[in-house]
């Protein structure tokens, strides 16, 4: 499924009896509960008049009936502002439903009334940041508002603010808590101090591989590009799995001792072993916005906003403008 034309096509493909009807607000007029083969919510984008349409019309979509509609995101694009993805994650979330996404950009929507999303997998995730006194101010404003994201979710939240190794810079701090805290948990969540969570709704579980996937990585981690042609990989936030091959794999990035005088540090060294070695089984490159937007790229909807290689005292100021809590997904 992969452009709206095509939706109507599939409709009619399972062959089900019963009125197509549009929701854009207001009453639906004389249609019988358990009527419509299919139902299309349209109506302005916003996330109330969204969420009023699909629940009036669930009642009248048949079993195995499609509920659609298109603009499944949150913010602005193209000059048109909606919040059609909370409504339709927080309706799908209560009646247990799986949703289904076009290619189209924004993508349209469609679930199938009576198909259930796959039950969920018990993890145990942690968050883990760490940082030192240098970034103590930036902590302030970021571990509080991963600490609520992960009471929201039953996530651990693991914050280290000593046991770095004096003979290395700190930023090598992430790569030897990560050694010592990953065989307690399945996954681990990097998560540099200067960023912040700003969809809170959005769960971890939706980064990771599911168990349908048939070659699960065991590092996710998005790679850097701009429009420039050129590629880098940023180490401020990453998953990893609690595998055997993940703890050599970190013991092996320790290692790594030739670029303490190269500015990335750890990450040219993580830069290095990607590039040396065919990891492409194990180390899942993902776009970076995935779940590390920076100030040059980020758009309202995006999970985290990353904060690396601006002045501090610009770094700070902008932290705490986005941490307000002015959002409401």
């Amino acid at each position: 499924m992969h452009r709206i034309a095509q939706l109507s096509k599939f409709i009619a493909r399972r062959r089900l009896t019963g009125p197509q009807i549009t929701v854009g607000g207001g009453s639906l007029g004389p249609v019988a509960d358990g009527s419509a083969a299919a139902v299309w919510i349209a109506g302005d984008g916003s996330e109330k008049l969204t969420r009023e349409a699909l629940s009036a019309s669930w009642p009248k979509l048949t079993e195995g009936g499609v509920l659609a509609g298109a603009n499944y995101f949150d913010g602005t694009f193209r000059g048109v502002t909606c919040g059609v993805r909370s409504a339709v994650d927080s309706f799908s979330l209560e009646k247990g439903l799986a949703v289904r996404l076009t290619l189209d950009v924004p993508p349209a929507w469609y679930a199938i009334k009576g198909e259930r999303a796959p039950a969920a997998r018990t993890l145990k995730i942690g968050l883990l940041t760490g940082y030192d006194a240098a970034q103590r101010e930036l902590a302030a404003i970021s571990s509080p508002n991963k600490a609520e994201y992960c009471r929201r979710h039953g996530y651990s939240f693991l914050e280290r603010t000593d046991g770095f190794d004096p003979r290395r810079h700190p930023v090598w701090g992430k790569v030897k808590f990560l050694r010592e805290l990953l065989p307690a948990y399945d996954w681990l969540f990097w998560s540099d101090a200067d960023s912040l969570i700003l969809r809170p709704s959005t769960p971890l579980e939706l980064f990771l591989p599911d168990d349908r996937d048939p070659d699960p990585p065991d590092v996710v981690i998005g790679f850097e590009d701009f429009g420039l042609g050129v590629f880098h990989i940023n180490a401020g936030q990453f998953f990893v799995r609690n595998s055997r091959w993940s703890r050599k794999f970190l013991d092996d990035w320790y290692a790594v001792d030739q670029f303490e005088d190269d500015a990335l540090r750890e990450q040219r060294a993580l830069i290095h072993l990607i590039e040396s070695r065919d990891l492409s089984s194990r180390v899942r490159l993902v776009p970076q916005r995935r779940f590390n937007s920076y100030p040059i790229n980020y758009r309202d909807g995006d999970f985290l906003l990353h904060f690396p290689d601006i002045p501090m005292e610009a770094r700070l100021r902008l932290m705490r403008r986005r941490a307000r809590p002015n959002e409401r997904c």
